[in-house]
């Protein structure tokens, strides 16, 4: 994790981490729709130091592109019609999400009559989160769990109780082999109920008493994921946080 000052300010792409980082249109639009449905704030930045913006809702998202609301002053209104790019940044929660919108055009009376402005869907977008401050919990309903690949043919599953882009938080039992700072663990994989298993490979970072007792808590990190595996864990990552806030 990025150990940068918190900013509400744009950041540049090249300075966040690849785990901060999603694609894929499918995961791309699951976390604007997440916006979408909460009403979040989201604020168009048009330079660079941040000195000309406004703020904005996203009103649509489909596969064709996004529109967010462009009922604001005159002043911003031809801001955001002059701009090339846009780069957005909203505070959904405690993450900080953050995509650029290339092209953006402006429709004075788009939406119900609304000025709108219309962008492409985003190829990418960066959702930040520092320090592993954001984690989600997944419901004791996924049964989800890690399982770690122990030689050919013989595996140890582990009750996984927290997840994050950078990594996850497994409980160990005093029946289980205890791991050590360090290790490595290469062809494990994730498992919840009513999903495909995730495969990764894991780096054992920590180890903490444990929530019941005869416990462990171990904290591990994610190696080297593929993209297409990265975006299933934030996919699953962003189920997990729909159905608590649904529940709650």
């Amino acid at each position: 994790m990025s150990d940068s000052t918190p900013t509400i300010l744009p950041e540049p792409a090249e300075s966040l981490p690849a785990a901060f980082r999603i694609e894929g249109e499918l995961a791309v639009r699951a976390v604007l729709r997440d916006l979408l449905e909460r009403s979040t704030l989201v604020t168009l930045y048009a330079d660079a130091a941040g000195d000309s913006f406004c703020v904005s809702r996203l009103l649509h998202v489909d596969t064709d592109g996004v529109e967010l609301d462009a009922d604001v002053e005159v002043s911003q209104r031809t801001l955001l019609a002059g701009a090339a790019e846009l780069v957005a940044v909203a505070f959904p929660g405690r993450v900080k999400t953050q995509f650029s919108l290339a092209r953006p055009q402006l429709d004075t009376a788009g939406h119900d009559g609304r000025p709108v402005l219309r962008a492409g869907l985003p190829g990418h977008l960066y959702r930040i989160q520092r320090r592993d401050a954001f984690r989600v919990h997944p419901p004791a309903g996924d049964s989800a769990a890690c399982v770690r690949r122990i030689t050919h043919g013989v595996e140890e599953r582990y009750e996984l109780t927290d997840l994050s882009a950078g990594g996850v938080s497994i409980v160990v039992t005093d029946t289980q082999t205890v791991p050590q700072p360090g290790e490595m663990w290469a062809h494990g994989r994730l498992e919840a109920a009513g999903g495909e298993a995730i495969p990764c490979d894991l780096l054992v970072r920590h180890l903490e008493p444990g929530p019941r007792a005869g416990t462990q808590r171990v904290g591990l990190a994610f190696q080297a994921l593929p993209s297409e595996v990265m975006r299933r864990i934030q996919l699953y990552v962003l189920d997990i946080e729909r159905r608590l806030r649904q529940s709650a």
